[in-house]
């Protein structure tokens, strides 16, 4: 790091000048503060902010230099914003600041990440209660990073990698309805396709049958009608004398079966 300093710069021949003009250039203090992101995908977009105390007397336009790519950027507020430009592959590239004339120029020691976009396959579950539920998201392409994000239509929750194939969320609660779930892994940059994931309200049971089973014979089965059985979901019943909950199975939307195993007795 060092102060900031200008010098002129004059064009010479064998020490001889034949300018008849000189330019001042300012080199900045070379130590960037904040980059955020400091990664985004291969397709380009990613809005990146730079702050460097010595920017809030920089040009109000700048050039951003990824690595042998060159873009436009623009001061505000004494940060800079550029958008990456796209990358061919998955690579590091130093991020320089340059000012649009070449007469600022900052010795950036910041690194910007390219990384494949996120492709997500399957959610599990697929539909869940209006008051929220978890959700672990199966693709390819995840890496780890403080601002990974699942994106809930207008909702959004914070996410946990588990893998490069998995990522784990919470569903905010929402009103019955179906919205696109996409994840961002720079709190921005979202994938490519989302998946529908359903918002439902909580089954309604009604009856079951039959109601009486006792511990004798095998295990046996009960059948539980109501409404609200929707698919996708996965379904238990709870009896008060097993701490265990018992597995059930959706045949539609009024009806599911549950398996009493043997040794247990349920009845009034």
């Amino acid at each position: 790091s060092h102060s900031p300093v200008s010098v002129s710069l004059e064009v010479a021949h064998f020490g001889e000048i034949f300018s008849e003009s000189k330019k001042e250039y300012a080199f900045q203090d070379g130590t960037l503060l904040h980059l955020e992101p400091s990664h985004g995908p291969v397709a380009g977009g990613t809005l990146i902010s730079l702050m460097h105390p010595s920017l809030a007397s920089a040009e109000s336009n700048v050039i951003c230099s990824f690595g042998v790519t060159m873009v436009r950027g623009q001061v505000s507020d004494g940060r800079v914003l550029c958008r990456s430009p796209p990358a061919e592959m998955p690579s590091v590239v130093n991020l320089e600041v340059i000012g649009e004339d070449n007469s600022q120029i900052m010795e950036s020691r910041a690194q910007f990440v390219y990384a494949d976009v996120p492709d997500i396959s399957i959610l599990v579950p697929s539909a869940g209660p209006v008051h929220g539920f978890p959700v672990s998201v199966f693709g390819r392409n995840f890496y780890s990073s403080n601002d990974v994000l699942c994106m809930f239509g207008a909702y959004s929750s914070a996410a946990t990698v588990g893998s490069s194939s998995v990522i784990r969320c919470s569903a905010p609660a929402q009103l019955p309805r179906t919205v696109s779930l996409r994840v961002a892994l720079n709190g921005q940059d979202s994938s490519d396709a989302g998946l529908p994931l359903q918002y439902v309200n909580l089954p309604r049971p009604s009856s079951l049958q039959p109601k009486l089973i006792l511990a004798e014979g095998r295990a046996r089965y009960v059948t539980v009608t109501g409404d609200g059985f929707h698919h996708g979901l996965l379904y238990h019943a709870s009896v008060s004398n097993s701490k265990y909950p018992l597995p059930c199975i959706r045949h539609s939307f009024s009806s599911m079966s549950c398996t009493i195993p043997h040794g247990l007795n349920i009845g009034n």
